[in-house]
């Protein structure tokens, strides 16, 4: 039984320093470099005058991380090609719009390289060039590698705020026994939606008036794009503890300001379509059951996606309300006055 035992284990150390040396005689290449992938993101606001598509790809090297991620070639295409086409819902294209390449400032410091900022901004808003059910194509032709990138959304209408109106309720109340209820019809369904109150407001100081708005809010998501529940009304409530505190949190409080006056209040839903709700869920192109990225781009990774934003504008708080705003403990600090 000894012999046995002990046969076995000068067995495995013979083994063990074989694999060894053949290990010095053979190098096992661990890292091996392939073709990158094109990385988009895009969120695009059809109402927006300016729009931006970030455009990056993966790299893979031998150097550090650290390293590999410093150098803008690693990241960046050199000879790209990026255009935005709205085809009618058969598929007949109706307009095309470049994307221009520019370089943008204040990007934040990290592992990444900071400069140059590279993005690829479309100027105008194409708005007026959508119908229900138009589609949206991303093309991103990258020359070097003879590759075209895509992406498509469909149009959807936004969706309509139905309580409260200006007309009938111009004057918002956050402490009532029941919380501020804003109500929207959706006809096509969307996936996600951020209910935003934007706060228009004049800052006095020592020798000027600035004029600014912050928006504060929450958000709700919805299964809106199932069929049975398309053409639905959603609602969100607003507590008024709650919408004071992310204010005061949100202005920045300026020893330098005599007072601020409230000009007035606009409430609206920011939607998005199933696809960047998808992204988000999955924490940012995580992996699903077949341990691929969750995309949408077609010869790449990442998410392109719509945006759209509804308002209603023209109110005002009532006096309980404003009274928080001015000598609440959240906001007071801010200085707001009455008048």
């Amino acid at each position: 039984m000894e012999k046995s035992i002990f046969h076995r284990e000068f067995v495995l150390i013979l083994i063990v320093i074989s694999g060894f040396l053949t290990s010095c005689e053979d190098d096992i290449e661990v890292i091996k470099e392939g073709p990158t992938i094109p990385v988009v993101y895009g969120l695009l606001n059809p109402n927006d005058t300016v729009n931006y598509i970030r455009l990056t790809r993966t790299f893979i090297g031998k150097e550090s991380v650290a390293e590999l991620a410093g150098k803008p070639e690693n990241l960046f295409y050199q000879d790209v090609i990026m255009t935005l086409d709205i085809n009618s819902p058969e598929g007949y294209p109706m307009k095309s719009f470049p994307f221009e390449k520019v370089i943008l400032e204040n990007r934040i410091e990290g592992l990444f390289v900071s400069e140059p900022n590279i993005t690829y901004q479309l100027k105008g808003s194409i708005s007026s060039f959508l119908n229900d059910k138009y589609q949206v194509r991303l093309s991103v032709i990258l020359n070097q590698e003879n590759k075209l990138v895509s992406a498509q959304q469909t149009y959807r209408t936004p969706p309509q705020i139905i309580n409260p109106k200006p007309s009938i309720q111009s004057y918002l109340s956050l402490y009532y026994s029941d919380p501020l209820r804003i109500e929207w019809q959706d006809i096509y369904g969307y996936s996600r939606y951020e209910v935003l109150m934007r706060l228009n407001f004049s800052t006095r100081l020592q020798d000027s008036i600035v004029y600014s708005k912050v928006d504060v809010g929450s958000v709700q998501l919805s299964n809106a794009t199932r069929p049975d529940q398309i053409d639905q009304t959603l609602s969100h409530f607003i507590n008024g503890d709650d919408l004071l505190r992310q204010i005061g949190l949100k202005i920045i409080n300026d020893s330098n300001v005599i007072n601020r006056s409230l000009i007035g209040i606009d409430i609206m839903i920011a939607c998005t379509t199933e696809e960047f709700l998808e992204y988000e869920e999955t924490n940012q192109i995580a992996s699903d059951r077949l341990g691929k990225p969750v995309s949408n781009i077609v010869n790449g990774m990442g998410v392109f996606a719509l945006r759209t934003i509804t308002s209603q504008t023209g109110y005002l708080l009532d006096p309980i309300s404003m009274d928080s705003l001015v000598k609440g403990q959240y906001t007071k600090h801010l200085r707001f006055v009455r008048w």
